[in-house]
Parts: C-alpha cells; structure tokens; sequence
C-alpha cells in the first residue's frame, strides 16, 4: 500500500499535466482548418472552423483501423497484396474497446479506456524502474520522459501503445517479483497486442538465468508467444495466410529483411527533414536513442532491459524502414529508464524533459491539423 501511493504520487502530475495539454491542444487545433492561399507575391493562411467531427481527430491514421476492428471485425476473405486490409493490426486492444463500453460513442469511450491504460502504464513503469534498482528520483524521471516524449500523443490516440506498455512493463515487474506465471499471462496479453510482445522472451530469458534458472519458471517464458500464436491461428482461418499480419506490411511501404537502403538515403539527403509520412530526421534521432539506451541499460547491470531493446533494435533494423521509429520507441519504455539513469543533475533532467515536451506540443499540433509530419 505504501508502495502504491509514492507510485501515484510520481504518476498524477506528469500524467495530469502531459495528458491535459495533449487534449487541449488535440481539441484546438482539431477544430481548425488552415486554408493557404496564393497571391502574386505572398501567401496568406486563413484559419476557419473545422467541418469535419471532432471525433476524426481521435479516429485519424491507425487508429482508423482499431475503429474498423471493434465495430465490424477483421475482413474475411482469402489473403492476397495489393490493398491495405485491417489484418495488419493486432486485436486485443480494439477487443477492449469493443467489450468495455461505458459511452455509447465509441471515441470517447475508446479515447478514456487509452488514458486509464496509459495511467495505469506509467504506474507499472515506474515500479518497474523501482524493481530495476533505481531509486525515487530516477523512477519518477523515468515517469517524466515517458509522459512528455515527443510522439507521447499516441498515448492518448486510440491506438495501442498504451495498453502495451501497461501489459509489457506488467509482464516485467511481475517477473522481477518472482510471480512468473502472472508474467507469462501479461506477456501473452502483450504479444496479442503488438508483435513487439513476443520480444519479451529476451527480457524474461535474462532474467530467468539470473535468478537461479528454476525449472518451473520457464512456464512464464513458454507463455509469451501465446498471443501471437492465437492471432496467427485466426488468421489462418479467415485468410489462409497465417503470418497475414506481416505479409501485409507492405502496404504500408513496410518491408522485412535486412536492409540499410533507407538508412543510406538519409544522409545522402540530408536536408529532407520529412517524406512520405516518415518524420526522418526525428526517427533517426531515435534510433540513435535506441542504440544509446541498450549500452546505458547494459552498462547499469540491468541486463534484462537491454536485452529487450537490443531485440527491438533488431526488429528496426529487420523492417529495413525509418518509418515511425519515434512512434515505436513508446512501446520499447526501458529506453525512458534509461533515460533517467543518465547521472544528470535534476535541473538537467528537468531541462531535458521541458525541451521534450515542447516537441511533444509541436508534433501534437501538426497531428490535429492532419499533417503527415506527426502521424508517422
């Protein structure tokens, strides 16, 4: 019981405070329509009142398809390329959204049900980072990058994020605590939400070694994959296709192989900051922090967070894309415990969290007004 309240009290503000602004300004400029006009010399901006529903702007981009998902299913039809088709989106969170109604809209109750799992994320990443030897200060630090990290919005779009890192991080701190079976059922529930999930092998396979390699705990590690294997055998059913949802991918000009094509690309043309729905000088910086929170992780002794991003380091580098690699960080929350380990004096961390969240304003604005830059 003490433990949970110094939780909630390293939780409310930034979750309060991250979360009100987010909204605010998703609700602002999602009512604003920016229409440019061309004269003989200068351009003017006239702003306007949206005429499209305020619920598009929470129903904008994935989050689309989640809707789709909870209201009409998955499609059912043989497997075949060539248009984007909902099977690229793994079902649990759109099956919470379906069965937990508590407002007959389905984005305001899809939106509320995304803020009770990121709170209840930011709860399970700061025990995590408790259970990871870090003391208040840094657990709390870890809490403040998490709710201010510049692509933190999708934590309040109805998307998936949200209730990943609630199931992952659960998944880890259950199995810090011994309770491995709890683990396996989380990470199963993790694996059936994003693919990232099944990566909570290498967490769980570190950490079974460390703590004394006992038998009966490989049943946590056994369970992880449960999810995915659920999701694929559904597909298999409906499609044909087991591995429907990667085969689809590229769709999304999403590919898997190793390639460094893109990476190559991008310091060839430099000065393109943004393309084609890829944020490239903003996913590249993460990339680098992925690289950069792996070696702090492993460098702190924890071992098994690093093994974690190290493993979603392989899967970025697998999709052969810098595509919403800012995105995919939220899911790979070790790097915000790693963040807050970096032996920087509190003033510091409060700078760096301040610049963040001006990003997080920034990107939060341009996804409202429906600009590609922020939705990658």
């Amino acid at each position: 019981m003490i433990e949970l309240k110094a939780a909630l009290r390293a939780v409310a503000w930034p979750f309060l405070a991250s979360r009100l602004t987010v909204l605010a300004l998703l609700i602002v400029f999602g009512n604003l329509e920016l229409v440019r006009l061309q004269f003989v010399f200068v351009k003017e901006t006239r702003i306007k009142l949206a005429t499209t529903p305020l619920t598009d702007v929470f129903s904008a981009g994935d989050a689309k398809w989640f809707r789709i998902i909870a209201e009409e299913g998955y499609v059912r039809a043989p497997f075949q390329k060539g248009i984007q088709v909902n099977w690229a989106f793994f079902p649990l969170f759109p099956l919470t959204t379906r069965y937990l109604r508590a407002f007959p809209s389905y984005a305001l109750n899809a939106t509320v049900l995304t803020h009770l799992y990121f709170l209840g994320a930011l709860l399970v990443l700061y025990a995590l980072a408790r259970e990871a030897g870090c003391d208040d200060r840094v657990a709390r630090n870890a809490v403040g990058y998490a709710a201010f990290f510049p692509t933190a919005y999708f934590f309040s779009i109805p998307t998936s994020e949200a209730l990943f890192v609630l199931l992952a991080g659960g998944c880890c701190v259950a199995a810090a605590r011994h309770h491995w079976l709890l683990a396996g059922i989380l990470g199963a529930g993790a694996s059936a939400t994003r693919v990232q999930g099944v990566l909570l092998v290498a967490f769980l396979a570190v950490l079974w070694w460390k703590q004394g390699r006992r038998a009966r705990d490989v049943v946590g590690v056994a369970l992880v994959p449960a999810g995915l294997m659920a999701f694929c055998a559904f597909l298999w059913r409906i499609t044909g296709n087991p591995i429907a949802f990667a085969d689809i991918q590229g769709e999304w000009q999403r590919s898997t192989g190793l390639s460094f094509s893109q990476f190559t690309t991008f310091w060839r043309d430099l000065p393109v900051v943004s393309a084609e729905w890829n944020f490239r000088l903003l996913n590249v910086v993460m990339l680098l922090l992925l690289l950069a929170a792996c070696g702090i992780l492993a460098a702190k002794g924890q071992h098994a967070l690093a093994a974690y991003v190290a493993a979603s380091v392989g899967v970025v580098l697998l999709s052969g894309s810098l595509q919403s690699i800012g995105r995919y960080v939220l899911s790979t929350f070790p790097v915000f415990i790693a963040l807050a380990s970096v032996g920087w004096s509190d003033r510091t961390h409060q700078i760096a969290q301040s610049a963040s969240a001006i990003v997080l304003g920034a990107l939060t604005v341009l996804y409202a007004l429906h600009y590609d830059l922020a939705m990658a």
